[in-house]
């Protein structure tokens, strides 16, 4: 008899193991399966949502505009070079516009407000602080950022023609600080140092003067350095763009002669050592003084090897030409 109750406690003690391991495992299987469905959402949570879905090669065309103002409009043409899309004539920085495209291929959202219906205007659409669009794949797709969210450090975007609204991050934004002159390819210009400086030639009215020595060098070299690419009247040079800003017979012409030291590589592209000083010249060609677009007096000029016609500060212009003066005179 005591052998059975024995027996049956021994049954006992074993069943409601049994059942507490099993009630363990039932409750460590809910621990991983919860824990599992809060990591995925988290994962959902953190995730990126790809706005365009393509590589920066493949786009062949970019507009972005800020507000109401101009938009700025690029596009490639047949042999695969960034031009103006509203001037084929007009030559665009690659690098400059390969950063843009890169930019906007990286493009993705931090999360999607998902809604059937979206309210434009809610989330600042219906007029938004910037409009973009990308051409791949010979479609086009346009996308409106709007409203800053507070609670999400996002904004607002949506593509036109969709319903989903994003959060992205205002990163994208920064690529389009640029305006369509400051894309634009308009050549560089050398660098004239003081040390590669060897002399200035200034030619008026068929006679010439030559500059050198220190007590030039300082007021020519910052000179050239106003001379930028960027700030150009036109880019094109013909007859009638020579004519209307006094360049088919220049006020002046300037030429800088400075030494350049080379550094020679073999056939494979390998830096050799052996280096040479070569004197190189940079010639300008002054001519009327106008209003720039920003209401400003510049000066136009031509610059020999390059097909733009640029405009430096008026003051500048006269610099030169005061130097000429002085030097002649005396």
């Amino acid at each position: 008899m005591k052998k059975n109750r024995r027996t049956l406690t021994l049954l006992l003690t074993l069943g409601a193991l049994i059942l507490l391991f099993a009630g363990y495992k039932i409750a460590e299987s809910a621990r991983i399966q919860r824990e599992a469905q809060e990591a995925a959402e988290e994962a959902a949570k953190n995730a990126k949502v790809t706005l365009i879905n393509c590589e920066s090669r493949e786009i062949k065309a970019i507009s972005y505009q800020k507000g109401k103002e101009a938009p700025v409009s690029i596009c490639q043409n047949a042999s695969g070079l960034w031009v103006s899309a509203d001037d084929s004539t007009l030559p665009i920085s690659y690098q400059k516009a390969n950063e843009i495209a890169t930019a906007l291929a990286a493009l993705s959202a931090s999360s999607v407000v998902h809604t059937d219906n979206p309210d434009d205007e809610a989330y600042g659409l219906s007029d938004p602080a910037w409009t973009f669009s990308a051409t791949w794949a010979e479609t086009e797709h346009t996308f409106v950022i709007g409203n800053y969210s507070d609670f999400s450090g996002c904004y607002y975007c949506r593509e036109v023609g969709k319903d989903q609204v994003y959060l992205i991050q205002d990163t994208v934004t920064s690529s389009f600080g640029l305006t369509l002159k400051e894309l634009t390819d308009s050549g560089v210009f050398p660098i004239i140092t003081a040390d590669k400086l060897v002399r200035v030639e200034i030619e008026m009215g068929g006679e010439t003067v030559t500059l050198e020595g220190v007590d030039y060098e300082d007021a020519l070299v910052e000179i050239g350095h106003l001379l930028q690419p960027s700030d150009y009247l036109s880019h094109h040079v013909t007859d009638e763009t020579k004519l209307q800003y006094g360049l088919i017979k220049p006020r002046a012409t300037v030429v800088y002669r400075y030494e350049e030291t080379v550094t020679y590589t073999d056939s494979e592209g390998a830096i050799s050592g052996s280096t040479v000083v070569q004197e190189r010249t940079f010639t300008i060609h002054l001519g009327d003084r106008v209003e720039s677009e920003d209401g400003e007096s510049v000066t136009a000029y031509l610059a020999d090897g390059y097909t733009f016609i640029y405009g430096m500060p008026s003051s500048a212009a006269d610099t030169l030409l005061s130097l000429f003066s002085a030097h002649y005179q005396s």
